[in-house]
């Protein structure tokens, strides 16, 4: 008998190991084998009537949702139970009960529980039924997830058969083991709208947040939150990570996102689904779990104002059309009117006026205008890319300054947005230093200098008034507001680290061809317009001191100079021919140098040869002698000529060995 009853309780408790565990939902099931010590009933001696016995329980519990510390409990139990007369009695019990349940360790947990219900009790083929009430003590430990190893303790009372105390081993199955659920809690999910204009800046800054909070019954490793929006990313992007969570903590995740460049292809607002996904490791098993949010995806032109460096997003550089456009403008000015001034001023100033030919024109949008909805960081602005605006001939303030920085980008000139209260206009660098913008602009006034760079302001709107009378009304706007502390300066590049330029392109957008010759003729009259403001005062003061001094040919020769250096050549040779007349023998070194400009070289060594009778040792003339010698390819008198220098100045000679080679 005692073989019998050991071998049941072992296949028993074999059974129930692969059955039973840890709740992961609210329900669990659990298989509990064990042995019986009876207290009773006793003989008329006081002896108990029972000697040993075993046990099996199978119990299912439901954890209260509102109260996670307390479950109810069902069971079914069945006890074999052998008596000091050497036969064997027999306690079927059902019945139903509540308990609580606590944590105090990792991977422990504690279970104390009361059952009543009704029992029968068999003995030598009688039957007969009684109530029962008992309690359960169990000491569960964490083997995964699903599988819990417990020992306990149990009292059973089924008056007048039976009364006694067990002892049991057994496992704990969770009733959803197949499909594990996560029990991360993901609560306060914030997520803002998204800019399709910004995909790229999500990649880096958070779109919204969200908290999670461990409620398993440990602490939980390796927790890794990512987040993911189906039509618009390729992958989840993991937000953030966690090598261990305590139980019961909170933690705050930011939640950012690597959009799909497609996203540049919505054109009117929508609503899509996104997850939140939560993985981590609990009792050396991975969990997942996911958890859905709406999130508001605005269209690809939307913005606010919130951070005006955000314009930079749309000052789309590298796209074909506009590399076209500003590429085939600046292609066809770079060597016409005064080359002496500043390249980049030249090529700016250029693209200005292929705007003006282009009929760029300004018009406020009453429902989308700066001036009104800069004044709320929150209003959703529409802001047009380069493209477009070329597409519709128009634009109001933002757009147009978009326009012609995105132009002015294209061919490498950079360039910087400038707000003032209810404005924002732009300004480029002329790839200056203040001290040299200083020494080569006559009017160093009308510049904006920070610590590197100097800068042109272009008040961009007055396209149809022409570039000089943009740049005077920048640089205005730009006094007024500076010293007020009202004027903000934003170079484009140092926005792009933050808002980086998009590759939105339109297939189907070409921008029309331009007569060229116009905007030939319109920068040359402008160009000119430029010079002779820029020197008139200093014209002025010259022509007064050549007056007063009699025509003293020195005066005369300075004004040559001045014209020479703002590339008015024309100008120049006329002052220098008055001067020469008069016996200033500079101003004849001075005509060879405008010859040789215009690649006159004969006349250039004419000019030069004169020079040098008057200054046969002069270094400077002696490599301007050499210079036209050797464009002429006359390369024996240009090495004739070289020699002499290299025995004069050595180090300058240096500086022309090329004079020494030959074609």
């Amino acid at each position: 008998m005692k073989k019998r009853m050991l071998s049941v309780l072992l296949v028993m408790f074999i059974v129930s190991a692969g059955v039973n565990a840890q709740s992961r939902n609210p329900f669990s099931l659990a298989l509990t084998p064990g042995a019986e010590l009876p207290l009773g009933p006793k003989n008329t001696d006081g002896t108990v009537i029972f000697s040993y016995g075993g046990s099996a329980t199978l119990a299912g519990e439901y954890t209260m949702p509102f109260a996670t510390f307390l479950f109810a409990k069902g069971l079914l139990g069945y006890s074999m139970i052998s008596t000091l007369a050497q036969t064997t009695f027999s306690l079927a019990t059902i019945g139903a009960g509540a308990g609580v349940k606590f944590s105090p360790f990792s991977k422990v947990e504690l279970k104390f529980s009361g059952t009543g219900g009704y029992s029968l009790a068999i003995y030598q083929g009688k039957v007969a039924g009684s109530p029962f009430f008992g309690g359960e003590g169990r000491v569960l430990y964490a083997l995964s997830p699903v599988f819990s190893l417990g020992i306990g303790g149990s009292y059973t009372h089924a008056r007048p058969f039976y009364n006694g105390v067990g002892v049991f081993l057994g496992v704990s199955l969770n009733l959803g083991a197949g499909q594990l659920q996560s029990k991360m809690d993901v609560n306060d999910i914030k997520l803002d709208p998204v800019f399709p204009v910004f995909y790229q800046y999500y990649d880096d800054n958070p779109l919204g947040s969200v908290v999670i909070k461990n409620t398993e019954n440990g602490p939980v490793k390796d927790v890794r939150v990512s987040f993911f929006v189906q039509q618009y990313m390729d992958k989840p992007k993991l937000c953030g990570t966690r090598g261990e969570m305590k139980k019961n903590e909170e933690i705050e995740i930011p939640l950012f996102a690597l959009f799909k460049n497609s996203i540049l292809e919505i054109t009117e607002g929508t609503k899509v689904n996104s997850e939140i996904l939560v993985e981590y490791n609990f009792l050396d098993t991975v969990i997942t779990g996911d958890t859905s949010e709406t999130i508001q995806m605005y269209h690809r032109n939307a913005m606010t104002w919130d951070d005006d460096r955000k314009a930079a997003s749309f000052v789309t550089a590298k796209d074909p059309e506009i590399l076209r456009f500003s590429k085939n403008i600046t292609g066809d000015i770079r060597d016409i009117g005064s080359t002496a001034v500043n390249n980049k001023f030249r090529e700016a100033m250029g693209l200005f006026e292929s705007l003006k030919q282009y009929g760029i024109d300004y018009v406020i949008d009453p429902t989308s205008a700066y001036a009104a909805l800069s004044q709320d960081e929150l209003s959703l602005d529409y802001l047009q890319f380069p493209i477009q605006t070329m597409s519709y001939k128009a634009g109001d303030c933002d757009d147009l300054s978009i326009l012609y920085a995105a132009l002015l980008e294209s061919i490498g000139i950079e360039t910087a947005f400038i707000t003032i209260p209810g404005h924002i206009y732009m300004a480029f660098s002329i790839g200056m230093s203040p001290a040299q913008a200083k020494a080569e602009f006559l009017r160093p006034d009308d510049l904006i200098f920070t610590d590197t760079e100097a800068w042109v302001p272009v008040e961009i709107t007055m396209v149809k008034d022409g570039f000089l009378k943009a740049w005077q009304t920048g640089i205005k706007q730009w006094k007024e507001n500076e010293g007020a502390g009202t004027a903000v300066f934003y170079p484009v590049h140092e926005a792009w680290g933050t808002y980086p330029p998009v590759g939105m392109t339109d297939p189907n957008a070409r921008i029309e061809n331009l007569d060229n010759e116009k905007v030939i003729q319109t920068f040359t009259a402008d160009l000119l317009k430029f010079v002779e403001r820029e020197i008139s005062g200093k014209v002025k003061e010259l022509q007064d001191m050549i007056r007063e001094s009699g025509n003293d040919p020195q005066m005369i020769n300075k004004l040559g100079v001045l014209y020479a250096r703002t590339g008015l050549y024309n100008r120049a040779q006329a002052e220098f021919e008055k001067a020469a007349g008069r016996g200033f023998a500079a101003s004849r070194f001075n005509l060879g140098n405008i010859y040789f400009l215009r690649e006159e070289y004969e006349k250039a060594l004419d000019y030069y040869n004169g020079a040098l009778r008057e200054f046969p040792d002069n270094t400077k003339v002696l490599v301007a002698v050499a210079r036209s010698h050797y464009e002429l390819e006359d390369y024996d008198s240009a090495r004739s000529v070289y020699e002499k220098i290299e025995e004069i100045n050595p180090e300058k000679a240096a500086e022309f060995t090329y004079l020494l080679s030959t074609q």
